[in-house]
């Protein structure tokens, strides 16, 4: 009968070591799929900064969210810190550009984060794509004010080239003019010469 109650301890002992390992994964799993993925990160701190950064990002607080990304950078003892940090920034002053130049200048920026020992594994697409999608509707806008630049310039050079044959053929009717006074005149200085003959 002892060695019953032993096995029952044994199977006891196992029967809570593989609930421990499912709480375990199972936590593991929950923050992971919460999204709490710097929960576990080796940043520490980093992480925070980098959290708040995406989150004031994704509010649409993007002065608070260059802030924690630049405290971030300015702090970063690791390279991959270093990067996500870089990432954040580019992505920062791409959404914030005014024009397409200026989203051009910071999508070189995010290019060069983005490559080498820069390059960044935690980066969250989300930051990225509300970016581009700010950087196509400025270049999208650009190209209509373009377009509507070009259509007025060519209403304008079709109204010149109309006031233009205006007035070649009012030229050419003052020359027919002139052509015929000078006919007149002519004559009348032919025929007064030949009454003072």
């Amino acid at each position: 009968m002892p060695l019953t109650g032993i096995k029952q301890i044994n199977a006891g002992g196992r029967l809570m070591q593989g609930i421990c390992f499912r709480i375990t994964v199972l936590v593991f799993l929950g923050l992971t799929l919460a999204g709490c993925r710097f929960a576990i990160s080796p940043f520490g701190t980093d992480a925070a900064r980098l959290d708040q950064g995406e989150q004031a990002f994704i509010r649409g607080d993007y002065p608070a969210a260059r802030e924690a990304f630049t405290v971030m950078l300015e702090t970063a003892t690791r390279p991959d810190t270093r990067a996500a940090a870089l990432y954040g920034i580019a992505c920062t002053d791409m959404i914030t550009a005014e024009d397409s130049q200026a989203f051009l200048t910071a999508m070189d920026s995010f290019l060069q984060a983005s490559t080498g020992e820069n390059r960044c594994r935690n980066m969250n697409p989300r930051l990225l794509i509300r970016a581009v999608g700010h950087g196509t509707a400025l270049m999208a806008e650009e190209k209509k004010e373009a377009m509507g630049s070009i259509a007025a310039l060519s209403e304008r050079e079709k109204k010149y080239k109309k006031e233009r044959r205006k007035m070649q053929h009012l030229i050419k009717t003052l020359q027919d003019q002139i052509s015929a006074l000078e006919n007149i005149d002519q004559e009348r200085q032919e025929k007064n010469t030949r009454k003072s003959q």
